[in-house]
């Protein structure tokens, strides 16, 4: 139930241009003990591409690197692996 009321929320709030509230519902969710494989897979999902589009590249390559390692044939995943680490090479340190 938790886990539902915050997939909700969190749609709700990215229609509602809130980006940081439906971060913040995406994460609860995964720290929920028992989701299965395909939910957990979808909320790294959406939570990757939300955080990339709010600009925080680092964060998103982190949750889909996560998503990787866990199912590498996900969506489009591996070009947003590479695509993140291209801006990560190009970044000065």
């Amino acid at each position: 139930f938790m886990v539902d009321s915050n997939y909700q929320l969190a749609d709700c709030f990215v229609r509602k241009g809130l980006p940081e509230a439906a971060v913040r519902c995406y994460r609860k969710i995964l720290e929920a003990e028992s989701i299965p494989t395909e939910q957990r897979e979808d909320v790294l999902y959406r939570l990757g591409t939300l955080l990339e589009q709010m600009g925080e590249s680092e964060q998103a390559y982190e949750i889909f690197l996560e998503l990787l390692s866990s199912n590498a044939s996900y969506r489009d995943v591996k070009d947003r692996v590479n695509q993140l680490e291209s801006l990560r090479k190009q970044k000065p340190h």
